[in-house]
């Protein structure tokens, strides 16, 4: 299901590329059918080698890690914050595609 509503989405986007990264992208089964798929409606995946899909929180930390080494440090009075920086890409995100 979730490689024909990937394929599907990005074919009525116009989008030409899906990105499969993460944890989730280690999963032969997935790449191959996402590969599959997209192929069929004329879109290309890329996907890192398996070998470098690792799990996100392992990403994280070690960008903590370099933080750290670096003698960066954050008070506790530190917030989380959900928003991103990225430009938004896509009609929902009602910006430029």
């Amino acid at each position: 299901m979730l490689a024909e509503k990937t394929t599907r989405a990005a074919f009525r986007e116009g989008v030409e590329d899906i990105v499969l990264s993460g944890g989730v992208a280690a999963n032969r089964e997935l790449r191959r059918r996402v590969s599959e798929l997209a192929a069929a409606r004329g879109v290309r995946v890329l996907a890192p080698p398996t070998v470098s899909c690792t799990d996100n929180a392992a990403m994280i930390a070690y960008a903590g890690a370099l933080r750290l080494k670096r003698g960066d440090r954050d008070g506790w009075d530190m917030t989380a914050q959900g928003e991103t920086m990225l430009a938004k890409r896509t009609r929902k995100g009602r910006g430029r595609r």
